[in-house]
């Protein structure tokens, strides 16, 4: 989902870690784009309009993809080796 435009399209990620809409042209990494979903929708959830300018900041979005990528490293961890 585009944190911009919220077109989805499964075309906006052709590239593993990187993230570009179809629709409105934005870019940026993956992973920053999934965090500032997330708390878009954390944001949404908690009662605060996700619509709002600002409402993500790039601080935000910098924690958000510390934790993701803490939560995926983790289960990583947990995750029998393929032999």
């Amino acid at each position: 989902t585009c944190p911009k435009c919220g077109n989805v399209s499964r075309y906006n990620r052709k590239k593993q870690g990187w993230f570009k809409c179809t629709k409105c042209g934005y870019q940026s990494d993956a992973d920053r784009v999934g965090a500032i979903n997330i708390a878009a929708r954390a944001s949404m959830l908690s009662g605060h309009d996700p619509a709002r300018k600002g409402s993500v900041t790039p601080l935000k979005a910098k924690v958000m993809i510390r934790i993701i990528r803490g939560v995926l490293a983790n289960l990583r961890r947990k995750l029998p080796s393929r032999a």
